[in-house]
């Protein structure tokens, strides 16, 4: 019964419409530290949890466009210590302010590849590191960030 209400039918195809460009209709996810809706036409990944507390990974059509959320101990860090200790990730990181689910956040903007660009967005809340990374086709770059800023302005952190 759980699978014949969680059958969504296929919405048909608008004419014209690039099939890889993000959704306009979101879904919502439900995690143990936050929850945020994500464009329907992303679908679940299986990430390794590594040394993660919780890893969840949306793909779009186009496998280099993603969305991230790890979370981690922040072991009595500060945001901007955090901040510190990862601004290496991405190569050329421009460094931003950000609000995400209410709370104060830190972002880090790169090239992944020539044709990649990365954001990251780092939150402390409750001595935890919540870590959100979008990747993006550059040349798309407009379709994917005005998403991607739904999807950050959906979250909410428990």
């Amino acid at each position: 019964e759980a699978s014949l209400n969680s059958f969504k039918p296929v919405k048909p195809k608008e004419k014209g419409r690039d099939e890889t460009l993000p959704s306009d209709s979101y879904s919502p996810f439900n995690g143990k530290a936050f929850s945020f809706d994500y464009p329907d036409n992303f679908n679940p990944t299986s990430p390794s949890k590594g040394k993660y507390e919780e890893v969840v990974e949306f793909r779009g059509v186009r496998q280099d466009c993603s969305i991230r959320f790890d979370v981690s101990s922040a072991k009595g860090l500060t945001l901007e210590k955090v901040f510190e200790q990862n601004k290496g990730l991405v190569r050329g990181g421009a460094a931003g302010k950000a609000t995400v689910g209410g709370e104060p956040a830190m972002t880090l903007t790169g090239a992944v590849t020539k044709d990649v660009q990365r954001r990251m967005h780092f939150i402390v809340k409750n001595d935890k590191i919540i870590r959100i990374t979008t990747d993006w086709y550059r040349p798309q770059s407009d379709a994917y960030t005005a998403a991607y800023d739904k999807v950050i302005g959906s979250v909410k952190l428990k």
